[in-house]
């Protein structure tokens, strides 16, 4: 009998899923070395993961993974990499046989452990052209993500050694210049042969990208010593690599970019297709402000409602937000009640440091995106907050003295002045310290 070797395997990463999935309850597809998978009811939490979780809190739920395509060897074993299971919650882990993808006939059942798990196909069901698929039944849990893939290998007589997985990583000061899952690269959609991710970097890391092949490390880029990458400033940015190399970045072969928060009119960000999380700016018109008074009391912000500045259709709620740099705000008309569970409107609301937001007021504020589906609201999520606004009838002054000044200052009006706030100091349009 000739020697059962891999002969298809799909793996869970940025680059070989479809997309970003936020939830428990999508189907969607992943590609490895061109062989496809349909999944079911996993997530891959927005492509963060090397691996899917399956399974849901307060309720039951069934995650499968399945070849789209008739496979064309007859495979004598399926196994699973399983990487985490609550035990307890996972009713059934089975293989099932298709000859058309559609009518499943069970072949056996994965040992519910984590681990390296497989089940084999007695010999009189193997054929070729046939359809595989796991799936996990799982009952209600106390938390998402009772059971964790990161891997699943087909195996056939004579199959043939995978394709080696290639992938690239940051490595640096940051991480002991060693291999992480954090810091791997993803192929970038927009542009082929390169590869991006967004980072948190600290002033004077140092940088290179490195090949990895079947986890083993490779290449560097660039070789040598004394051409690292150095952050100048604490942030997030944007590297951009190709392995083929690129003669208009410096290096040869990758980029670091400070990344630049978007900022968006309501309607445009309505209209972006946004991923739930992604960070933002949104600029309008405030046409509501509400809170109730136990969320206020507790957490000192309000639910701000804006529509279009430019006039467009559209609103926006920023929900749970907070006054220039996080300030809490506090109401000045009408008086409250802190012990009210229902929502009350006002006209205006005032931060810690007395500035006062009105309805009417142009502003602009930063948080993460996220579109609530159950009221149909597109929104900016707890904890975001206004960076900047404007009275109706004050307009910025043409002439504004930078010498105190950068892109992380916070800019509004009181009493119809320009005041700017940068690291807690207050400044007029000219650069002098107000109070």
């Amino acid at each position: 009998m000739a020697a059962e070797t891999v002969y298809k395997q799909t793996i869970f990463n940025a680059t070989n899923n479809s997309g970003k999935i936020s939830s428990y309850e999508n189907s969607w597809t992943n590609t490895t070395d061109g062989f496809t998978v349909n999944i079911v009811n996993a997530n891959n939490n927005n492509n963060g993961w090397a691996y899917i979780k399956m399974g849901r809190k307060n309720v039951t739920s069934v995650g499968s993974i399945a070849t789209a395509a008739a496979v064309d060897k007859a495979i004598t074993k399926v196994a699973l990499t399983i990487d985490a299971v609550t035990a307890s919650k996972i009713n059934s882990l089975k293989l099932y046989i298709s000859a058309d993808g559609s009518a499943w006939s069970e072949e056996g059942a994965f040992t519910v452990a984590a681990g390296a798990q497989e089940v084999a196909i007695a010999e009189a069901k193997q054929a070729v052209n046939l359809y595989y698929k796991v799936e996990a039944d799982c009952a209600s849990g106390s938390s998402n993500g009772l059971i964790t893939i990161s891997k699943v290998e087909f195996y056939a007589e004579d199959g043939g050694d995978p394709t080696p997985v290639i992938e690239y990583y940051v490595v640096g000061t940051m991480n002991n210049w060693e291999l992480s899952a954090d810091y791997k690269l993803a192929a970038n959609p927009a542009q082929a042969g390169e590869y991006m991710k967004r980072f948190t970097f600290a002033a004077n890391d140092e940088l290179k990208v490195r090949k990895a092949i079947d986890g083993e490390l490779d290449a560097w880029y660039p070789e040598g010593v004394g051409n690292n990458w150095v952050i100048t400033e604490d942030g997030q940015y944007d590297v951009y690599f190709r392995p083929e190399g690129n003669t208009e970045w410096a290096n040869g072969f990758f980029f670091v970019a400070p990344y630049v928060i978007p900022q968006y009119e309501v309607a445009e960000a309505i209209a972006a297709g946004l991923t739930d999380g992604t960070e933002i700016k949104v600029r309008g018109v405030v046409s509501k402000i509400e809170f109730k008074g136990t969320n206020f009391k507790t957490f000192g912000s309000a639910n701000i409602y804006v529509n279009d500045a430019t006039g467009a259709e559209g609103s926006f709620e920023f929900y749970n937000c907070y006054s220039m740099n996080a300030d809490t705000f506090k109401v000045s008309v009408p008086a409250w009640d802190a012990t009210s569970t229902s929502y009350a409107q006002f006209t205006e609301v005032s931060d810690a440091n007395g500035y006062t937001i009105h309805v009417g007021d142009t502003v602009i504020a930063q948080g993460k995106y996220l579109y609530y589906a159950k009221n149909s609201v597109h929104e900016l999520n707890t904890g975001c907050f206004i960076i900047y606004a404007k009275e109706p009838d004050a307009e910025f002054p043409t002439a504004i003295d930078n010498t105190n000044i950068d892109a992380k200052a916070v800019k509004f009006f009181e009493n119809g002045q320009l005041i700017i706030i940068k690291n807690g100091v207050r400044y007029n349009a000219q650069g002098a310290v107000v109070r």
